[in-house]
């Protein structure tokens, strides 16, 4: 009773390969199954020809993609490994050509990918006169490995509008596919142009230039703060003169010409009377070359009378912005240029730059 009951699953397990069996491939996946088994493929895109609901190695389309040499034949030509056509549903520029000597023309694909011209047996067998077909040891390989029929290689004389005949290679092929022009061939026939630079500006927008218009002097100068900003000294402070730096000799010339674009700006002056208080100067190599000019007021800081205000925290900020939805980033490069002092307080913040110059200045 007990080996009865054992050999029930058994043969039922068998029966069910037997069906599995006798089933035909799935003609999505190539896998044999029930008709109710759920096909894997179902969902899937093709890697192939990036259809949905097959695997790659059931696809029926053969694309030709790329150009390979037998090494094992002599006297063939060796190709690099490049794209010959991209897949079917990406559209590609076509190219009527004149096939001279035949009185015909051929609607050519321009794939500048391609490293081989492509004209199929069907277009070949089309022509009036037949060039000699030469054997070839090039192959035709897609990028899944497949591998399409070359039936040898012909030499044709093709023009292009008016220019003057040329004479190119073609591989003839078994295929179904539009001829095709390579990359070398379409750049000969002037039918492509590498460019490699392009020196025109962008166009500017239309609502970017009606702004730039109405608000043109936002965009021009350096731009100021309203009002003026006013130093206050402490009680009994004295003066301090800050004998000048040198500057290294290899930054004189950069140093200098950035005070003269300074001075041309409207942001420092010279100064030619004597000042009671002389800053230094620090300068500092930015990352891209230029020159950082910083004024160190290490004495004039200590006698400053400061006022007392509270720096907002992030918090603060934060909580104000509630409900906002439009933010934008400001730029605050050279920010302090914006902030304008009156006479006497531009004159406490004179740096000497007498080592370069022979005399001094002071920020306005």
């Amino acid at each position: 009773m007990l080996n009865e009951q054992a050999q029930i699953p058994i043969k039922q397990e068998v029966e069910v390969v037997q069906r599995q069996k006798n089933s035909p491939a799935c003609h999505f996946c190539g896998g044999q199954y029930s008709i109710s088994h759920k096909c894997p493929a179902k969902g899937k895109q093709c890697s192939k020809c990036r259809k949905m609901n097959h695997f790659a190695k059931m696809c029926k389309s053969k694309v030709v993609h790329e150009i390979e040499t037998r090494s094992e034949v002599k006297d063939g030509r060796e190709f690099l490994i490049e794209s010959i056509s991209t897949e079917k549903k990406v559209e590609k520029p076509y190219a009527l050509i004149k096939l001279t000597g035949n009185d015909s023309e051929l609607a050519f694909k321009i794939d500048t990918s391609a490293e081989a011209n492509i004209l199929p047996l069907k277009d070949f067998n089309k022509l009036a006169r037949k060039p000699a077909l030469l054997p070839t040891a090039d192959v035709l390989t897609s990028y899944t490995g497949e591998q399409l029929k070359v039936l040898g290689t012909a030499n044709l004389k093709v023009q292009y509008k008016n220019q003057t005949p040329q004479t190119h290679t073609f591989h003839v092929v078994c295929t179904d596919r539009a001829p095709i022009l390579s990359r070398q061939s379409s750049e000969r026939l002037q039918l492509i142009k590498f460019v490699l630079s392009i020196s025109n500006p962008a166009p500017i927008r239309p609502v970017i230039q009606k702004l730039l218009n109405e608000f043109s002097d936002v965009f021009e100068g350096i731009g100021t703060l309203p009002g003026t900003c006013k130093i206050y000294l402490k009680e009994g402070a004295i003066p301090t003169i800050q004998p000048p730096k040198r500057v290294p000799f290899a930054l004189q010339a950069m140093f200098k010409e950035d005070l003269d674009r300074l001075e041309l700006l409207g942001v420092i002056e010279k100064v030619t009377k004597p000042t009671q208080w002389v800053n230094s100067l620090v300068l500092v190599r930015k990352a891209d070359g230029s020159l950082r000019i910083c004024l160190d007021p290490v004495d004039l800081n200590r006698a400053i009378e400061r006022p007392h205000y509270p720096i907002p925290l992030f918090d603060e900020v934060a909580a104000k912005c509630k409900g906002a939805n439009k933010f934008f980033k400001m730029d605050a490069r050279n920010g302090y240029w914006s902030m304008v002092f009156d006479k006497p307080s531009s004159e406490l913040r004179t740096p000497c730059t007498a080592s370069i110059n022979g005399t001094d200045t002071h920020l306005d």
